[in-house]
């Protein structure tokens, strides 16, 4: 897949709308994050700009999903490219989608994101159907950092990562048994209960989250010295 770089010096971000700011560290885990909504430079096109620290705990993922295969023209073909700053990935743009309302997935696209995730080793996490939208006819999905290998899905809550879909849990954990290892070669099976990850969140209490967001980032007294963050 070809991969536009943008440079964060180069990224107006004063003159975009923040859409959604989420601030929250875990002990010494960053899970900061930013999104703006802005034009792309060279035709103008609504985008998602999606900025983050360097110390962002998954700020190389992205990279990884690209490498791996993982993420491509099929799996999001909305995303536009990667945000780099001094040599590090501080972020990606999105082309703006569309949200499905119905909250079901796309069969099809399902099974793609099933063998993608059986041919190259990598998994979305937080894939669901509130995590996947329309690009021009097409289904993408977003919130890409949430790309994993899946020899790491045992160490997903030492990052505080929980799945969003139940029966893409049970496949993921399913590929996971069948090859790991514990250190004496033995082979380790991990236990997953969907009771206490599986999130799926009907669109109005999703819409109206979003609203609360919205109104709870406008009265952060100190949200003016957490974006200046980004640009440091």
């Amino acid at each position: 897949m070809e991969t536009k770089i943008f440079p964060l010096s180069e990224i107006a971000i004063s003159e975009m709308k923040l859409t959604k700011e989420t601030y929250i560290w875990h002990g010494n885990q960053d899970h900061s994050r930013w999104v703006f909504k802005g034009n792309a430079t060279e035709n103008r096109s609504k985008c998602y700009f999606k900025i983050w620290n360097p110390t962002y705990i998954r700020r190389d993922n992205l990279l990884k999903a690209i490498e791996s295969g993982f993420l491509d023209d099929e799996t999001c073909p909305a995303f536009s490219g990667l945000i780099f700053h001094k040599g590090l990935c501080r972020g990606y743009v999105m082309n703006e989608c569309k949200p499905d309302l119905k909250l079901e997935l796309n069969e099809g696209y399902y099974n793609l994101i099933k063998e993608k995730s059986r041919y190259t080793g990598y998994f979305h996490i937080q894939f669901s159907p509130c995590h996947v939208m329309k690009y021009e006819g097409r289904f993408s999905l977003i919130d890409l950092e949430g790309i994993f290998p899946i020899s790491e899905l045992d160490k997903m809550p030492e990052h505080f990562c929980y799945f969003d879909y139940k029966d893409y849990e049970d496949f993921i954990t399913s590929l996971y048994n069948e090859s790991a290892m514990d250190s004496e070669g033995n082979p380790r099976y991990l236990c997953v209960h969907g009771k206490n990850h599986f999130r799926k969140i009907h669109p109005f209490f999703r819409i109206n989250q979003s609203l609360l967001l919205i109104a709870l980032n406008n009265f952060r007294k100190k949200r003016g010295n957490h974006i200046r963050q980004i640009v440091k």
